[in-house]
């Protein structure tokens, strides 16, 4: 257990048992093997669930705010060391049974979700390897008006961390998350 903040991932799954045989073929580890669910990490010790395909949700609309702009979490992002870069993105192509394809930056990669699925899995290589060495994720939300949102977000307590291509925020628990320049929709969305 960490005590830092952190995102995991949830896979629907129309059979937990076979996948999970297959993720750990694949390199994942086993941490809890429960009758409706399996908790995983994975080759570089992301965690994650694989549960039943019959808890699968719609994607939502994005949320439309009084300040007359709009935005949704979008995407969930998996930061992974350059190193592992390869072997983890590969791990996650498979699994999931989703196509991987290249970002919009040298750095990302994305998996094209099937339609229904509410979040994207995009996949960020990491400039350098740090002092830690498993992945970890962020929330990335689609905007349509960054300047209003992040407003919003300090508003509510979040503090700015960085404005490069796109705005990284900590929230009041100190999960760091971003705020980017896609466009909120309830249908196919263009790559990062």
């Amino acid at each position: 257990e960490s005590e830092e903040p952190g995102c995991h991932l949830d896979l629907h799954v129309e059979d937990v048992q076979g996948t999970a045989r297959r993720a750990t073929a694949l390199g994942a580890r086993t941490t809890q093997d429960r009758p409706n669910f399996v908790v995983m990490s994975s080759p570089t010790g992301f965690p994650f669930c694989l549960v039943g395909a019959e808890r699968q949700f719609e994607r939502p609309p994005p949320a439309a705010w009084l300040e007359g702009h709009h935005s949704q979490v979008d995407q969930l992002c998996l930061d992974i060391p350059p190193a592992a870069f390869p072997a983890e993105a590969s791990f996650w192509e498979r699994p999931t049974g989703w196509e991987r394809r290249p970002g919009s930056r040298a750095e990302f990669e994305y998996l094209v979700r099937p339609s229904g699925i509410p979040l994207r899995l995009l996949l960020q290589r990491l400039e350098a390897d740090g002092e830690w060495t498993p992945s970890r994720a962020h929330l990335d939300l689609a905007c349509d008006n960054v300047p209003a949102e992040r407003a919003r977000h300090e508003r509510m307590g979040a503090a700015l961390v960085a404005e490069p291509s796109w705005t990284t925020l900590r929230d009041p628990a100190g999960l760091a998350y971003c705020i980017t320049h896609r466009k909120p929709s309830t249908g196919t969305l263009a790559p990062a």
